[in-house]
């Protein structure tokens, strides 16, 4: 078992729905208060991300049309009181993730690769998305209530709040997104 913490959008299926799986198994080994020394020591579990990296593989589910998604973790789920203070607050090395899963998945590196330019290849909660003009984030949900995507046919023109400039992106209304959580 094991939590990548890179871009969910570099990840080939095999990989993503590793991970996802293996986001439900953690939480049923915390619940069990199995012992999780090694995960900590082979940088592999990062408990307090748990349910906001499990929402992050789903909306990458959502995203590439997978569907089929009916189970759900919440902070209700993560037991974590038998742990140290340590290994609450550990954090997973996400530079060393991602050269270990570039290095063991051709396909992953290939898409790193080519997403690099576009997307912060550590952003683990699948959050933000770069200005090819000034480099500067962009939150994925706005106060409009849409979500912003990258590769589509439902391409649209925004405006770069930082720099003004013209970025060509797709927006899915959360409506959408929502119908397909349903499912």
């Amino acid at each position: 078992m094991r939590m990548w913490m890179v871009n969910p959008k570099i990840m080939c299926q095999p990989h993503l729905n590793g991970e996802h799986a293996e986001c439900h198994m953690f939480i049923g080994s915390l619940k069990k208060k199995i012992s999780m020394t090694n995960y900590f020591k082979n940088n592999l579990l990062e408990p307090l991300s748990l349910v906001k990296r499990h929402n992050a593989l789903v909306n990458e589910f959502i995203r590439r049309e997978y569907g089929g998604h009916q189970t759900y973790i919440t902070w209700e789920d993560l037991t974590i009181d038998h742990l140290s203070n340590e290994q609450i607050n550990w954090k997973i090395d996400r530079k060393a993730s991602l050269r270990q899963l570039c290095s063991v998945c051709p396909e992953c590196f290939r898409k790193a690769k080519e997403l690099k330019k576009r997307f912060d290849l550590l952003d683990s909660f699948y959050t933000l998305y770069s200005c090819p003009h000034c480099n500067e984030k962009i939150d994925y949900l706005t106060d409009d209530g849409v979500l912003f995507e990258h590769y589509s046919n439902n391409i649209h023109n925004i405006e770069c709040p930082h720099c003004k400039k013209s970025i060509k992106i797709n927006i899915i209304p959360t409506a959408r997104l929502s119908k397909q959580i349903q499912k």
